[in-house]
Formats: structure tokens, C-alpha cells, sequence
């Protein structure tokens, strides 16, 4: 009797054992079916950027980065030396060889063509043939790259912070993302508004700064050179006043929400932006405006060559600037540094972009 008593408790174990692991399996099961493989594409003013992922379509988080490819392309360089408000032949050229190149990455990860999006941001929105080019690749490629609105492009930047911080709430989580040709500040709206967002966003980037370096204060052709180094503290506190002129006043409801996170403002952007410049200069991923500002003054009076331990050298000065510049403008603290490749996180976990 006994011996049978043993038996079935043995047997109890092993089915509730089998249960267990058909459980675990159905889980798996589930969970690999909420997921599918997407590549998301984010077509700059400075570089064209690509994140393939697992992405769980249920809870629209990303589940595992596959692959993530980065092609510098300095398109609002271009477009900052052109005539006719056009992007040049040969720009659009190498633009049209890096998105193959980024789409047989897509190829070679077996991502479905149409499980393919990409957006194209300032450049292309200032370009009279920006839209004529992206139609064509559409045309070639099969891949609709649309070109998104300034508001748009905040909202994948919140998204690419949100995706990244586990310890900061929505509600206290204001975003800053600033690339070649324009920048956006972006946070949740208190729940006495009407708009679920706040939003501050200028056409002034990196470019356009540099530009403003070497032609309104140096007096030098930007055809010529993209270095504004050397430059002396009196050519940074030009650029400074430039800078400001060229700001709109920040929306009230902007510089309360950053007071209420404590002055902090997540900085989104790759290892080219200005926010990794002040990471650079500074030695950490969380810095202060007056932090920034020290370290733009032992940039000064320095050649290319003595800059070399930053990407893009000869934009060091003038993104430091701008950063400090809109800090010191909007109220911020201190930034802290999340690095993302472009807004294609953001891309691959919003609704509206895998809808249809």
C-alpha cells in the first residue's frame, strides 16, 4: 500500500511538472507570436540610421535589438551651400547608395520589406527635392521613407526616452532632441490642458549654428571650410547672441514642467550629438549649463587636429554653444545623456507607424 501511495505521489509530481512545462511552452508560444521582426529607418539632416528589433506588438516594447547601423551624411551641410534650396546630385547620390546599403542589412536580417519604415526629418522638409527624392527610393525600394512634421519628430524622440529610463515617470519626463537642422523639447502636459504634450521646437541645429560660426562671425565661406576652429571667446559669445536671436520664447507650461522635474532634461541622440560633446567635455552623462560652458572655454583657440578626440572636431564649439545656449534659455539644470540611434526606437514602437 504503501509502495502505491509512493507511486501516485510520484505521478502527481511528474503531471504537475508537465503541466508546468506545457504552461511555459504556451507562454513562449504566446509571447513569440506577439512578436515580429521590424527595422526602422531615420533618414537625418547629419546621418541616416537603422535599428532592427523583435518588437512586442501587445505591450510595444522592444523585446531585443538585432542589428543597429549608423552612416554619418552631412545632407544639411549641402543644403546650407546651395543656391537654389536643393540638395545637390551628388549628396542625394551617396543618400540613395547608404539606404541600399541599410536596407540589405534589412535583407540579410530577413526583414519583409514591409515590415520596413522610415522617416526623413528637417532636411528634407527645407528642401524643394526632398520629397522628389524619397518618392523615388519609395519607387526603387519598395520602402515608404515619409517625411514627418516637426511635432512628429518630438513625439519619437519622448518615445525613444520613455523606451530607455525606467526610472523617470512620464509625467516628470521632459525630452530634448537635436540634431543637424532643428531641435525639439518635448514633455507630458499636466492634466488641466487640453493637449496631451508640450512642445518647443526651432529649425536651429547643429548646421546652422556652424554656418552662423564661420560666416556672421568669422567671415569666412562656408564653401570653403565646415571648421569653425579656431575660434576665440569672442567668436563663442557671438554665436551665443546669434543663437538667442534666432529662439522663440518657450511655452510657460515647458519651463513649469521642467521646474517640476527638478531642472532635468533628458537628452536623446547618437555619439555625434551635442549631447555627447558635453559628455565628452565634461567626463559624465549628467552635466550642468555651467559645466557645459567650462568645457566650451578649453575648446577655445583650438585646431581640428586638437579636437580629434570628439566626432565631428570641427563642430565641437558651435554644438556646445547651442547646447548651453538653449539650456541657459529654457531654464534646464542639467541634461542628462541617453544614447539612442536617431528616433528609430520610437519609430519601431509607435502604433501609427505599423498600422495597415
Amino acid at each position: 500500500a504503501m509502495g502505491d501511495r509512493w507511486l501516485a505521489i510520484g505521478a502527481a509530481v511528474a503531471a504537475a511538472a508537465a503541466a508546468a512545462a506545457a504552461a511555459f511552452v504556451a507562454v513562449k508560444i504566446e509571447q513569440e507570436n506577439e512578436c515580429e521582426l521590424r527595422a526602422a529607418l531615420d533618414i537625418g539632416s547629419g546621418s541616416m540610421k537603422l535599428v532592427i528589433a523583435r518588437v512586442n506588438k501587445v505591450s510595444r516594447k522592444i523585446d531585443r535589438i538585432i542589428h543597429s547601423d549608423y552612416v554619418e551624411l552631412l545632407l544639411s551641410h549641402d543644403l546650407s551651400q546651395s543656391v537654389d534650396g536643393a540638395l545637390s546630385e551628388a549628396i542625394l547620390n551617396q543618400g540613395s547608395a547608404v539606404i541600399r546599403h541599410l536596407l540589405r542589412e534589412c535583407d540579410n536580417a530577413r526583414v519583409p520589406r514591409q515590415k520596413v519604415r522610415g522617416v526623413a526629418t528637417q532636411v528634407f522638409r527645407a528642401a524643394r527635392n526632398g520629397q522628389a527624392f524619397l518618392r523615388r527610393m519609395q519607387e526603387e525600394t519598395g520602402v515608404n521613407i515619409q517625411i514627418i512634421t516637426q511635432r512628429e519628430e518630438a513625439d519619437l524622440g519622448f518615445a525613444c526616452a520613455l523606451a530607455n529610463l525606467k526610472d523617470v515617470s512620464e509625467r516628470d519626463l521632459v525630452v530634448w532632441d537635436s540634431g543637424g537642422g532643428s531641435f525639439q523639447l518635448t514633455s507630458a502636459a499636466p492634466s488641466t490642458m487640453n493637449e496631451k504634450k508640450i512642445y518647443y521646437n526651432m529649425p536651429v541645429g547643429s548646421t546652422s549654428v556652424t554656418v552662423q560660426l564661420i560666416e556672421d562671425i568669422q567671415h569666412r565661406s562656408f564653401k570653403e571650410t565646415q571648421s569653425g576652429n579656431p575660434a576665440t571667446r569672442e567668436h563663442v559669445v557671438g554665436l551665443r547672441g546669434r543663437i538667442l536671436d534666432a529662439l522663440a520664447a518657450p511655452p510657460d507650461a515647458l519651463v513649469a514642467a521642467i521646474a517640476r522635474a527638478g531642472g532635468m532634461i533628458v537628452g536623446i541622440g547618437s555619439d555625434t550629438s551635442i549631447f555627447s560633446m558635453a559628455a565628452i567635455v565634461t567626463g559624465k552623462n549628467e552635466f550642468t549649463a555651467e559645466e557645459v560652458w567650462a568645457g566650451v572655454l578649453t575648446c577655445l583657440n583650438k585646431s581640428d587636429a586638437d579636437l580629434r578626440r570628439f566626432p565631428q572636431p570641427e563642430m565641437v564649439l558651435p554644438k556646445l554653444v547651442l547646447l548651453y545656449t538653449v539650456m541657459a534659455h529654457v531654464s534646464c539644470r542639467r541634461v542628462r545623456y541617453i544614447a539612442t540611434n536617431g528616433v528609430c526606437p520610437g519609430i519601431l514602437v509607435t502604433p501609427t507607424y505599423w498600422s495597415g
